[in-house]
């Protein structure tokens, strides 16, 4: 019994020097932990930096890239910056641990705010060359040139303020689609008069002799595409003097067409006219001139 009792002491010491030991142990591999998760934290405000840098220095923010290629970097720049984002938690909650505080990088949130901006701004001028080159190759009398300038506006609208709102940032893609689209809607009131339905061929045929151009309005080859390689813009007041002539043309000949059917169908009433012979009833030709 003095035997088991004097082994029971001897491990219990032993337990004793390996809980030391342990804690000793843990002690160190807590510290350990812990300057791992600081040198991380640093190599991690090192990646950001990175990032942030890389995006400032190369956008995409000019219109020497396609929306196509610039969405891809975008994409590219997205998952590196999704990549961060996981890693910061990670950080926080690893420094939790001991306490320490890891707010959220403010660098991060700029980044994502001018990415999503960026993101916005590269998909409308995707979707602006996307419209045009769909319109460029309409033939021109399948054109709705209200829908084309209601779109135009409404987009000049949304860059203008992307314009002012990013004035400090220098995003040329900004000006630079803006300026297509502005250029785009002053073309759309000639449009609007090359357009007009009461243009008759001898309309057409003052045009082109005014113009020195030839083409087909009623080809399926006349296209917005054509209308603007043969520079119609250079003949602006001509083709809207002869357009409004059209128009006023058309309304007089509405007028005319008018009168015609309404003096075909008056009925006038013969009747005798004292001892004079015969005369007619003047109040059907009255009410209708009235």
């Amino acid at each position: 019994t003095r035997t088991m009792l004097a082994e029971l002491d001897e491990r219990w010491q032993h337990y004793l020097q390996c809980l030391t030991e342990g804690e000793e142990m843990l002690k160190k591999l807590r510290e350990k932990f812990k300057s791992k998760l600081l040198q991380q934290s640093e190599e991690f405000k090192k990646s950001v930096v990175e990032l942030v840098n890389d995006f400032k220095t190369n956008g995409p923010f000019t219109s020497s890239t396609t929306p196509e290629e610039a969405l891809s970097k975008i994409e590219a720049m997205k998952q590196r910056l999704a990549k961060l984002k996981e890693e910061e938690q990670e950080l926080r909650r690893g420094l939790g641990i001991f306490r320490i505080d890891h707010p959220l990088s403010k660098d991060i949130q700029n980044l994502e705010k001018d990415i999503e901006a960026l993101e916005g701004i590269w998909s409308m001028a995707l979707e602006w060359n996307q419209t045009f080159d769909k319109w460029k190759t309409t033939t021109f009398g399948n054109l709705q040139t209200q829908v084309m300038e209601d779109y135009a506006f409404a987009l000049l609208k949304k860059l203008s303020k992307l314009s002012k709102d990013y004035r400090e940032k220098n995003w040329e893609i900004i000006d630079s689609t803006k300026g297509r689209v502005d250029q785009f809607k002053r073309t759309m009131p000639l449009m609007t008069k090359l357009h007009n339905p009461d243009m008759r061929n001898r309309h057409w045929r003052s045009i082109k002799d005014e113009s020195q151009k030839e083409f087909d309005e009623s080809s399926d080859d006349f296209t917005l595409e054509a209308i603007i390689n043969m520079h119609f813009e250079e003949n602006t007041q001509t083709i809207m003097e002869i357009s409004e002539a059209a128009q006023k043309e058309a309304q007089i000949e509405r007028g005319i067409e008018k009168i015609r059917e309404q003096w075909e169908t008056v009925a006038f009433e013969i009747v005798p006219f004292k001892d004079k012979g015969t005369g007619k009833s003047l109040s059907s030709l009255i009410s209708l001139c009235q």
